[in-house]
């Protein structure tokens, strides 16, 4: 549980920073363009592996990458690129703890 809690924090200081771009970003939930899904990609696992390291714990990158493509999806179903700043922190929480379930080895 403390992998999940690391990676609900991290997205949400990735969600921030998401939306924030320039103007050549999609305005349709659903339709990311490959550019913004590399962008949103880059940003979540870069996120996520400097809070490990910020909390002295080895990242585990194919747990970080499942969860970033888990969380990447599902949160571009639901808004534009320009608004996936406005996840709210409950929402991030319910993404990441379905991701946590899908991505993080079963002991």
């Amino acid at each position: 549980m403390k992998k999940v809690s690391l990676l609900i924090m991290t997205s949400v200081v990735l969600l921030n920073s998401c939306g924030s771009g320039g103007d050549k970003k999609s305005g349709e939930k659903g339709k990311w363009a490959q550019d913004e899904r590399k962008e949103f990609m880059s940003s979540c696992i870069s996120s996520a592996r400097k809070t490990y390291e910020q909390r002295g714990m080895q990242p585990d990158s194919a747990v970080i990458t499942c969860m970033c493509q888990f969380s990447g999806k599902i949160i571009e179903e639901k808004y534009a690129y320009a608004d996936a700043n406005k996840v709210s922190s409950d929402e991030v929480k319910e993404i990441m703890e379905s991701a946590a379930k899908s991505c993080l080895p079963k002991n």
